[in-house]
Formats: structure tokens, sequence, C-alpha cells
């Protein structure tokens, strides 16, 4: 499993011809990482504040990937296109159950779910391809991070 665990650059191979919007350019992640290229502190939810992932147990990707903008459950709209935005950053998990607090979408177009906040349900946060098996990202960006 440590191969999975290295870092990653790959394209997204599907287009699902949604629209595409902003890009969210890899930030200067270097405070968040140990030397291993883990989370050295929790990342939690940017709404309210629920852990999502403790210390040390995500490990720091690139990868170029298209997610739809952010939204809660709630307040989407049955069958209303999304707007998408290019991420190319993401904390990378192996195992579905290292998450503290995480949902999963239905699987979309027979290949992915998004990850959403299990708490509020704002999201996607990220997302996991089902043709992959334990490999499951999360958006540094759609994120925030706690001592």
């Amino acid at each position: 499993m440590d191969e999975n665990l290295s870092e990653k650059t790959e394209t997204d191979p599907a287009d699902d011809g949604k629209a595409s919007s902003s890009s969210s350019a890899p930030t200067d992640m270097s405070a968040q990482l140990d030397n291993d290229l883990k989370n050295v502190r929790k990342i939690c939810c940017q709404r309210c504040n629920s852990i999502v992932l403790t210390a040390h147990a995500a490990c720091f990707v690139e990868k170029r990937f298209e997610l739809p903008q952010m939204t809660v459950k709630a307040k989407m709209a049955p069958g209303a296109a999304f707007t998408c935005d290019t991420i190319e950053s993401y904390w990378l998990v192996g195992n579905m159950y290292t998450f503290e607090n995480v949902g999963f979408s239905n699987t979309v177009n027979e290949k992915l779910k998004y990850l959403v906040c299990a708490d509020c349900e704002i999201g996607p946060i990220g997302f996991q391809d089902v043709t992959v098996k334990d490999e499951f990202y999360v958006a540094t960006s759609r994120v925030h991070y706690v001592d």
C-alpha cells in the first residue's frame, strides 16, 4: 500500500461534459506536511469545523481533477447542472475507516462517489473513484487545519 501513498501526478480521464470554472492551483502546503508528506494537523470541515481526518492520517498528492463547486445538499435542485472547479492537490486516504466524519454520495456515472462532511453535508470535499480500491481524495482547498 505504500506505493498508493506516494506522491502522484495524474490527469482526470473522465470528461463528463460538465462546465468547468475556476482553477484551484496548489498552494504552499509545506506547513501542513511532515517528512513523509502526511498531514501534521487535523483536517476539518470549513463550514462546521467537524474533524474529517486526524493528524498523520493522509498523504499529500498532486492530482488534477474537477469537483463540482461546494454546496449544501438541501440547497441543490434535483437535476440541476453544476459548475466544476479544477483542483490539483489532495489528501490521499487509503482506507475509508480512517475518516472521522465523512459521508459518501451515491455512485455517479458508475464511477465516482463524492465525499461530504457528515455533520453539515457541505461538499463535495473530495471524491472516490469506485473502480480503484482504497483510494479516497480530500481536496486541500476545501478543508482547513486545526492543531
